[in-house]
């Protein structure tokens, strides 16, 4: 049978998605902390990152991931629905980015890395390699 379509989120996360509510008892389980205590943490911390961002420095948790802000350019836009006759001027303006470190994006189910990333790795192995062969001693073959 059809299945009526659901309204809402433009996508369907599934099981996929966890929400403070649902984060903020696991952490307390996990750590022995109780819920208001974890709560605490939480809203101290992401407090502790927006001020900083709003300070114009960026953040950085290694291993994790770092947030940096990035300043876009000016650009003329199509006002809808005039198309080409109604044109607008978005000012530039900055926006907050997200990194994962590389360790954390290996760790995500169908994350790929791009060719530029895999050629850099192999030419750092091959350097790596090269000073590693420059370096050793020769080995004698026992008789």
């Amino acid at each position: 049978m059809n299945e009526p379509k659901k309204q809402g989120r433009a996508h369907n996360w599934g099981n996929r998605e966890i929400s403070r509510t649902q984060m903020v008892p696991r952490v307390a389980e996990l750590t022995g902390m109780t819920y208001q205590a974890v709560d605490l943490v939480i809203d101290t911390l992401l407090d502790q990152i927006k001020q900083t961002l709003a300070g114009g420095k960026a953040v950085q948790f290694r291993g994790f991931g770092s947030w940096s802000l990035r300043q876009t350019k000016a650009k003329l836009t199509p006002v809808y629905p005039y198309g080409k006759n109604g044109m607008t001027m978005l000012p530039a303006r900055l926006k907050i980015r997200f990194r994962p470190a590389p360790h954390f994006q290996q760790m995500i189910p169908g994350w790929y890395k791009p060719a530029y990333q895999i050629k850099a790795d192999a030419a750092r192995a091959a350097k790596i390699d090269h000073r590693f062969k420059a370096n050793r001693q020769p080995v004698e073959e026992p008789k």
